[in-house]
């Protein structure tokens, strides 16, 4: 579905861990900071290809990122490039994170809040046009879900087209 960048502090890599099994299982990919993190591998030029590679990120704020200045450093390069190529850019907020005055005036999603995965997939549905989630087990397959069968149009109905007019809208921001 989406290529996500996920920013944290590396004291919060547990959090950040959990949180990129659960979008992943969700069909998105997140994105490996291994490599970027390898002493041998130039930390700047890694850190822009993975955010240029992203259709948007998502920042984890803790007591730890909000105190880190590549946290900081990240997340102004992720806010100019939702401005200027429409990339998402989700903000996810862990309990009793004492938040700096700029961030306490912009939305943000809580971590803790049990929606939160519809949420975030809320957001980059709509800030991604045309990525589908994608499942690698079929609904035919997943217990619970019944098998969908194709709907078959008659022969004799003439096809219909239909003009559709495209909105440009502000980049979302959570």
């Amino acid at each position: 579905m989406a290529r996500i960048f996920i920013s944290y502090s590396n004291q919060d890599r547990d959090i950040r861990s959990d949180l990129a099994q659960k979008l992943s299982s969700f069909g998105h990919f997140v994105i490996d900071d291994q490599p970027i993190l390898d002493p041998a591998s130039n930390f700047d030029e890694g850190l822009s290809k993975a955010m240029r590679e992203a259709d948007g990120s998502l920042f984890l704020l803790t007591q730890n990122s909000v105190h880190s200045r590549y946290v900081m450093k990240e997340w102004r390069s992720a806010d100019q490039m939702r401005v200027s190529e429409g990339k998402f850019l989700i903000r996810i907020v862990a309990e009793k994170t004492e938040l700096p005055s700029f961030v306490q005036q912009i939305q943000y999603l809580k971590l803790e809040d049990p929606r939160l995965l519809d949420k975030i997939q809320e957001v980059i549905l709509r800030a991604v046009p045309g990525k589908k989630p994608v499942t690698s087990t079929p609904p035919a397959e997943r217990p619970g879900v019944p098998p969908v069968e194709p709907t078959k149009k008659p022969a004799s109905e003439p096809k219909k087209r239909v003009k559709v007019q495209a909105r440009q809208e502000a980049p979302q921001c959570y």
